[in-house]
């Protein structure tokens, strides 16, 4: 039976479709101060496996690759790691994102999911465009909702394929960097003045959960 929640999957893969339609006429736009230093791991290890030659969007063209963030984000909210949001894609790499939306895995490893709320919430305030900051919230509630309840930090991959993917991780900023996201949107600080003061509230949360883990780590560290 077609339910509530495949409708809605349904109607947010036409919204990235539309969107990622929608940026081959748009003109860039310019984004002084809109960082991609986050995704330059990501970006290594593609080109790593894949090489450079291909064609890339410029950086200053925040539409599009906000728009393959978009497209790029699984059904789940969440993001598998190690792909280039400046690719330019061709119709058969479309399709195929779109049909690998459905799969459960997703990761925090290489400054993953973090980056992408960043990015989404900088190019909404730049563009005013909802589909941005409504994918920005939901790559919020995926990270949310994988923070380990007991500790307050974060796996490396969800589902877990090996034993270490699914324990705390602290290399790579899957620990920092959620942290100093939540610090940022319970502080509204730029560009995350584009969220409620509910979903400040949720990261403030969120976060204080986390700051306990942190300072575990540290009496763990201090111990002679």
């Amino acid at each position: 039976m077609f339910g509530a929640r495949n409708m809605r999957a349904l109607l947010r893969r036409v919204a990235v479709v539309a969107a990622v339609s929608l940026a081959a006429f748009c003109p860039p736009v310019v984004a002084e101060g809109l960082a991609l230093d986050g995704f330059e791991d990501a970006i290594h290890h593609w080109q790593m496996k894949r090489g450079e030659d291909y064609p890339r969007h410029d950086p200053s063209d925040v539409g599009a690759i906000a728009s393959n963030i978009l497209l790029m984000q699984r059904d789940h909210g969440g993001w598998v790691q190690n792909r280039d949001p400046l690719q330019v894609m061709s119709p058969e790499d479309t399709a195929q994102l779109m049909a690998e939306k459905s799969e459960s895995v997703g990761s925090f490893d290489n400054r993953n999911v973090f980056t992408q709320i960043e990015y989404l919430m900088g190019a909404y305030a730049l563009t005013g465009e909802a589909s941005f900051r409504e994918g920005a919230l939901r790559g919020l509630d995926y990270l949310l909702a994988n923070q380990f309840e007991s500790c307050g930090g974060w796996p490396h991959t969800v589902p877990s394929q090996a034993d270490y993917q699914g324990r705390i991780t602290v290399a790579d900023e899957v620990f920092s960097g959620p942290l100093i996201l939540l610090r940022r949107i319970s502080e509204a600080k730029a560009p995350f003045n584009g969220f409620d003061e509910s979903t400040r509230a949720k990261a403030a949360d969120a976060l204080s959960r986390a700051t306990i883990a942190c300072c575990a780590f540290r009496c763990v560290r201090a111990r002679p």
